[in-house]
């Protein structure tokens, strides 16, 4: 904005606020009172957003440090409120945000009745990401790329909720819930190599290894609970399944040749 803009815009200014005050005052110069209009409270709400970033080097191992993709854009929607009522006296909610490329979700969508009881669902999910790169032998410059330079986990839960609340009655609360955790890290357990170029004790382990994650989580609850008189009594039960799909994908022997097998033999008769 230029100058004389700015100079405009004060300029403006201040005459509303003298026309502001004047509008309190009669004629007689005594002041009377006016009625303000309060500003509307809002319930519902979105903010969004977007980003990126450039970067210059090891990709891999800015992404792994600030939990950022690198060189693309991300972005959605930030925050997210949305109620609204639902029959007499019901109460509609939905809150959350949602980031694209960095796997940034979180989502809970409730429906709840006083007196009756309530529902929910809800969805997390965010990413970490990992260096595939190895070990550099300085001797003769050794170095072999990792097999996939930039991983990442993505780590999630979904679950369901349900509630019974309804006065001089146990309350109830029924849930299922899903964890996962899936993609590839990188691993310190890494391969070995003799081309290190040393005379003796050539080998060195130096080769990027990586692990392949696939883990999921089943887990049901439920609980009642009931104050009679002075005493409090709860009743719980939980179930859990597991599955867990792990690999260590590890070279041996890199770039060696493999052994020299001298032909069998001929038997003589």
């Amino acid at each position: 904005m230029s100058v004389p803009c700015k100079f405009l815009v004060l300029v403006c200014a201040g005459i509303f606020a003298a026309a502001a005050v004047r509008a309190g005052e009669t004629t007689d110069g005594k002041a009377v009172t006016t009625a303000t209009e309060e500003a509307p409270e809002y319930k519902n709400w979105i903010e969004l957003g977007i980003g990126g970033v450039i970067t210059s080097g090891d990709r891999a191992q800015f992404e792994q440090e600030h939990r950022l993709p690198g060189d693309q854009p991300y972005g959605g929607i930030q925050d997210l409120h949305f109620e609204g009522p639902l029959g007499k006296d019901g109460l509609f909610s939905v809150d959350g945000h949602a980031i694209w490329d960095t796997n940034d979700y979180d989502i809970q969508v409730q429906l709840s009745k006083p007196k009756l009881g309530y529902i929910k669902a809800g969805f997390t999910e965010f990413r970490s990401w990992y260096d595939g790169n190895g070990g550099f032998f300085p001797h003769n410059d050794v170095f072999f790329p990792p097999p996939i330079p930039e991983m990442h986990i993505d780590r999630g839960d979904a679950w369901v909720e349900l509630g019974l609340r309804v006065p001089d009655w146990p309350e109830i609360t029924i849930r299922y819930e899903h964890e996962f955790r899936q993609g590839q890290k990188d691993s310190t357990s890494w391969g070995d190599t003799n081309l290190t170029g040393l005379a003796v004790n050539p080998t060195r382990k130096i080769i990027p290894s990586f692990r392949d994650i696939d883990e999921t989580r089943d887990i049901f609850s439920f609980e009642a609970s009931k104050t009679i008189g002075n005493t409090d009594v709860l009743l719980g039960m939980r179930y859990e399944h597991n599955e867990n799909d792990d690999a260590l994908n590890m070279e041996r022997g890199a770039g060696q040749l493999p052994p020299v097998v001298p032909p069998p033999m001929p038997s003589s008769i």
